[in-house]
């Protein structure tokens, strides 16, 4: 028997399956892959195995909120699995994510811990997981007794009891940069992102020592009427900035913008404390604008 794989696409022929080329078969209904196996992580309702297909080590995650199997189309393809082409359907994600998939690898020879096993796996753009064995896969295995806190399950198959132990969630180390470029190589990096830990101070105004900063002093000391704090309207000016309506004018009627309640409550808490200084005044004009509220560092 050989091992190699060929790079052989084939396509349902629609006659052999019993149905006329005017009636294709209907596409899945309903099939789900959950978030934590489409990225790869560790959840409560999966357990990892290092498995085989065929002679190529793999990642194998069983997921109970998956409801079929699925293969990384990054693995198919660097495989050169025999992918027959199926009509495509939607897969929903746990995060309402729609992905689509258009393959399906056939019979497929699975080994996990030397016990042999054979699958259908859709072909799916997974970011983590090499191979997903949903609820079809367990359901096939009648009944099942897991523990997800030991990462251990058991059953029946082929007339044996067969007890297969996942993987412990380790600690994850800093990567090297000669593991960065073998991942580069197999194509294996969908996202990558840098982060850094910053310390929030409080926003505190610290008095200017005069004997430091002479210069600085004598210039507040000149403009000190523009450093200070504003307690009132803008001064009048001998021409007001007016907006011309056209004639006739209209009011125009548009729908009240909303925010969220946090948006909400600092919005009204900003306009209670301006009203009070006297830097703004009610109004009763007819019409609205939109606030636009940024956040500045270090508040």
């Amino acid at each position: 028997m050989e091992d190699k794989i060929t790079d052989i696409i084939d396509t349902v022929d629609p006659c052999e399956a019993g149905e006329t080329p005017d009636q294709p078969p209907p596409p899945p209904q309903g099939y789900e892959i959950g978030y934590h196996a489409l990225i790869g992580t560790f959840s409560s309702q999966s357990i990892r195995f290092e498995g085989f297909l065929l002679t190529h080590p793999v990642q194998i995650l069983v997921d109970c909120d998956s409801s079929t199997n699925f293969i990384s189309q990054r693995v198919a393809s660097f495989l050169r699995a025999p992918i027959t082409v199926i009509k495509p359907f939607k897969v929903h994600v746990g995060n309402r994510e729609l992905l689509t998939c258009a393959g399906i690898y056939l019979n497929t020879k699975l080994t996990i811990q030397k016990h042999n096993f054979s699958s259908n796996l859709f072909v799916l753009d997974l970011y983590g997981s090499d191979i997903v064995l949903g609820m079809v896969w367990l359901e096939s295995l009648g009944n099942v007794t897991t523990n997800y806190r030991d990462k251990h399950m058991s059953f029946q198959h082929t007339n044996q009891t067969i007890c297969l132990q996942g993987i412990q969630p380790i600690v994850t180390n800093p990567i090297t940069p000669s593991q960065i470029n073998k991942l580069v190589s197999q194509d294996s990096i969908s996202s990558s992102v840098s982060c850094f830990f910053s310390h929030q101070t409080e926003n505190q105004v610290l008095p200017i020592q005069e004997t430091d900063h002479p210069d600085l002093t004598t210039l507040l000391s000149n403009f000190k009427d523009v450093f200070q704090k504003p307690t009132g309207l803008p001064p009048s000016r001998d021409c007001d900035h007016k907006i011309p309506l056209q004639t006739p004018g209209t009011i125009i009627k548009v729908r009240p913008y909303c925010y969220p309640h946090y948006q909400k409550m600092e919005i009204d808490r900003l306009v209670e404390e301006m009203l009070a200084q006297g830097l703004i005044r009610l109004s009763s004009l007819p019409f609205s604008s939109p606030v636009l509220l940024i956040k500045k560092d270090g508040t």
